[in-house]
């Protein structure tokens, strides 16, 4: 006679085997979907890279062309000396700044970028000011206009 494969008979070993399977499925599923999402994203995040380029301080103009138009600019470099008092609207990583930047030139202000605190956050400035009479009288403009400026002096 041929024997044939008895089942286990210990229901702890089934129990355990079960659990076993179960839980490497989970992982594998879980592994599998996290593997999706992550290349998802990085996919995408190679397409919509957006770099905010300062552009070079202002030089000697140039000669200009019957032909030329330039668009003036939403927003332009600066470098703060000390004891120059400016407001600044914002401090911001580089993909908020252009929105808000954007945002501004539709309110006809146009603001001066500074370096922020550390390497990729820029300060949105206005100014420098004289006297605290003209940047008071700024800083009521600029609320009156949405934006809530603070002092900053350098």
């Amino acid at each position: 006679m041929s024997e044939q494969p008895q089942p286990e008979s210990n229901p702890q070993a089934r129990l355990r085997k079960t659990v076993f399977v179960g839980f490497a499925g989970t992982i594998t599923l879980g592994m599998c979907l996290a593997g999706w999402y992550l290349g998802g994203r990085v996919f995408a995040a190679e397409q919509h890279v957006i770099r905010l380029l300062l552009p070079p301080p202002p030089s000697d103009p140039a000669p200009a062309s019957a032909q030329t138009v330039k668009a003036k600019p939403i927003w332009s470099p600066v470098d703060p000396r000390p004891g120059e008092s400016y407001l600044q609207l914002a401090a911001m990583g580089p993909l908020a700044t252009k929105e808000y930047l954007q945002d501004l030139a539709g309110k006809g202000i146009h603001p001066l970028i500074a370096p922020g605190p550390t390497e990729g956050i820029y300060r949105i400035l206005m100014g420098p000011y004289a006297n605290t009479t003209a940047l008071e009288k700024a800083r009521q403009a600029l609320e009156s206009a949405g934006a809530k400026p603070m002092v900053r002096t350098y």
